[in-house]
């Protein structure tokens, strides 16, 4: 790669008609780097890839939850994110990039000591209970039959 890094990626998640065009130049880029894309067959093979990576990256435009990012957190991955959006509510800040250039430099920091990014995420303070749905159920119940005292 042109920064000399040496690192895997594995880039998950489903394909659509309008794939833009971003996705064909990383995946030429990225060549031998590559170890998963796009759709996975099943939903445990989709965690077993997140159980035995380092770190998820979010460069999104558009979120409204997180749900993606929030699994692979779960999954034991050390988020990274924009600090916009929903992420500055979820993560701490040493999660958040500003632009570009910070997102490369953490990376390539990690490249370089592949241990930090999981030294990070153990030392990271964020309660991923609050959004099991043990711990959601009885919110959504009241959201979904606010007058009926028997769902609680």
């Amino acid at each position: 790669m042109d920064a000399g890094c040496n690192f895997q990626v594995s880039v998950l998640g489903e394909s659509y008609s309008q794939v833009p065009a971003i996705f064909q130049e990383a995946y030429t880029r990225l060549g031998s780097h590559i170890i998963n894309w796009g759709h996975q067959e099943t939903k445990h093979k989709y965690y077993e890839i997140l159980a035995s990576s380092h770190v998820v990256v979010s460069t999104a435009k558009h979120e409204f939850y997180g749900v993606a990012m929030l699994e692979a957190t779960y999954c034991g991955c050390f988020p990274l994110c924009p600090n916009h959006l929903v992420y500055p509510e979820l993560y701490p800040s040493e999660c958040l990039y500003q632009d570009k250039q910070q997102l490369f430099q953490m990376l390539q920091k990690f490249s370089v000591d592949p241990n930090l990014s999981r030294t990070m995420r153990k030392n990271m303070q964020i309660d991923l209970t609050k959004f099991n749905a043990d711990n959601l159920i009885n919110d959504y119940k009241q959201v979904l039959y606010p007058n009926n005292e028997e769902n609680l």
